[in-house]
Order: C-alpha cells, then structure tokens, then sequence
C-alpha cells in the first residue's frame, strides 16, 4: 500500500496533470501560433532581397538572376521556419515524455524507495520503477495509457538520437511519421516512402521525422489518463 496515499493523488492531478496541460495549452496558444505568418515573412524577405539589388544593380546587372536570388532569400527563410516549426513540434514529444518520466521518477524515489535508497541512480531504471509499483499492487504497465507512453518513449528517443534502435522500432510501429505530413495522402508518394523510410538525420530541426500536433494531442491525453488512473488507485486505497 502507498502511504500518504491521499496526498499523492492530489499530487497526480495538481501537479502532475496540471503541469502537462501547461505544456500543451502553451505550445498550441503561444508557441506555434507565431509560425503562422512564415509564408509572409518569406515573401517580405524576398522583396527586401529584390529592392536591396535593384538599388545597387548597374546598366550591365543581370535582373534575372537577381530575381531569382532575391526568391531563393524569400524561400530560403520560409524553409528554415518551416523546418523550425516541425523541428519544435518533435521536440515537444520529446519534452512530453522526458515530463512524463521525470514526473515518475520524483514519485518513484520520494515513496516507493526507502529514505537510503532516494539518491541510488542504480535504483532509477524503468523496470526497478515498474518493479517497485507491483509490489504496492499497482502495475502501472496495465495502465491503458501504457502502450501510447512506451511508443511516446520510443519517438522521443529518435527526436534525440535520430537513426538507431528506437528509430527501427518506430519505423515498424509509426512509419508515416518518417513522411511529411502533406505528402502521406499522396497514393503514390506517401506509399513509396512508408515502404522505403529514409535515414533520419536531423529531427530536432525538422527533418527527416515528422510528430503532429495530433500526436502531441495523443501523448499529452496518454500522459493525463496515466496520472488520472493512478490517482483513482490511490483513492481507493484504506
């Protein structure tokens, strides 16, 4: 039985969902609304580019190729943004998870350790924190947010460590997210890459591997239900 039963379910709902719905209120009001205007921005750069040359440009200027550098510079700064954006949305499964285990971690090593073994990093390993629950009669890995949690675990460690294990595991689980988003209604296309998923070099400036804001919505309601699931546990408990 966990002690101080009580007190850790009011945890879990104030604390620990509070804070994750902090995160996705914020990412989804504050944070990507200022990526909507990267179409503008690039066709403004584009003619800030355009004007800067004609400025300069003499009777012998080559005006088309100084149009055409003045698009790239328009084009150059929309992609970068672009990149950025998708680049933050995985990053944010990533910070997601990293919440989610932190969270886990603070509960694991405040109550379910002995006050000798709290500081014990050999004591910090997944399996030990699962291990730990059972013996208070919880198995967390039951949880119906458990399987969402774990391929959150997996995706988060591909945006970290792009190509590896975690990558393979993904790609046989989620392989859409190694498409972009606008090209998997594509028959031909999205079918192509789900079969033949490229290397994954770059995910956290937005190549390579593509989380959703459907995904983060997904994670978030996985990391919610877990903590709503164990504070109910905990309620129950005499």
């Amino acid at each position: 039985m966990i002690s101080r039963h009580l007190m850790w379910a009011n945890w879990c709902k104030e604390v620990c969902i509070v804070q994750i719905r902090c995160f996705a209120d914020n990412l989804e009001k504050r944070i990507l609304p200022t990526f909507e205007s990267v179409s503008e921005e690039g066709n403004r750069i584009a003619e800030e580019a355009w004007k800067r040359f004609n400025e300069s440009a003499g009777p012998d200027s080559d005006m088309e190729s100084g149009a055409e550098w003045a698009s790239n510079q328009g084009f150059t700064h929309y992609r970068n943004l672009e990149d950025l954006q998708q680049g933050l949305l995985n990053f944010s499964a990533a910070f997601c998870y990293h919440l989610f285990e932190q969270q886990l971690l603070f509960f694991h090593r405040k109550e379910l350790l002995k006050p000798q073994e709290e500081n014990n990093k050999t004591l910090f390993k997944p399996n030990v924190i699962i291990k730990k629950f059972k013996e208070h009669g919880i198995a967390i890995k039951d949880f119906r947010s458990w399987l969402t949690i774990d391929e959150l675990r997996q995706v988060a460690n591909v945006v970290k460590h792009a190509d590896g294990d975690a990558a393979e595991r993904v790609k046989k689980l989620r392989p859409e997210m190694f498409t972009r988003p606008h090209m998997r209604d594509d028959e031909v296309l999205g079918e192509w890459f789900v079969s033949n998923p490229l290397p994954v070099y770059q995910p956290l400036f937005g190549e390579d591997f593509y989380v959703t804001i459907e995904d983060i919505r997904a994670y978030v309601m996985a990391v919610t239900d877990f903590w709503t699931e164990l504070a109910d546990i905990l309620e129950q408990q005499q």
